[in-house]
């Protein structure tokens, strides 16, 4: 991948958009909740290999097992940037993402246009809805990034990089256990 592919201030605008959720989630009464962020994935498609997908963990842990739920949002930002072949080609289709964790799937989102070689690469945001889980038990639940080069694929190759954003929260009324633990497991 291009160094300038992937500009600090995308990672800045992964970090707006974990404070921005984090923001509305403590408007609500108790604990703030916690973030977790992954490290930048990438992910490459080319017109011989159109979908691509990554399987992660994502893992809540509470040593003393405390009797309590909690629940677990995930979300991904994504830019893609299209490499083509010929130089002549100018656009290429859209990039579709849809998440999953546990028995929770999100809709496909679609990006704008992919336009050849783009100084900016186009960005996709996708969200789940919450999931429950109780800390009487360690909780790991697999999640699902799937990605789609839609339209006519053309000679070349999208360049995907990716972070999943999650965040944990705590029912109204109790306290943040010691030692709780949140983790999104990319390889």
């Amino acid at each position: 991948m291009s160094p300038r592919f992937f500009p600090r201030r995308w990672v800045a605008r992964a970090a707006l958009l974990v404070a921005c959720v984090a923001s509305v989630a403590s408007s609500n009464p108790g604990p703030d909740p916690l973030e977790a962020t992954s490290s930048v994935q990438h992910l490459r498609l080319s017109s011989t290999s159109t979908r691509s997908r990554q399987v992660f963990v994502v893992g809540v842990v509470a040593p003393k097992h405390p009797e309590q739920t909690v629940t677990v949002g995930l979300g991904a930002l994504l830019q893609a940037r299209w490499v083509p072949d010929d130089a002549r080609d100018t656009s290429s289709g859209v990039v579709r993402a849809r998440m999953s964790l546990g028995r929770s799937q999100s809709t496909w989102r679609s990006s704008g246009p992919l336009v050849a070689n783009a100084e900016t690469p186009t960005e996709l945001r996708t969200d789940l809805p919450q999931e429950q889980c109780s800390l009487r038990e360690d909780c790991r639940v697999e999640a699902v990034l799937e990605v789609e080069w839609e339209g006519e694929p053309r000679p070349g190759v999208v360049e995907v990089d990716w972070v999943a954003l999650g965040e944990l929260g705590f029912e109204d009324g109790l306290d943040m256990p010691p030692d709780v633990t949140f983790t999104l497991g990319l390889p």
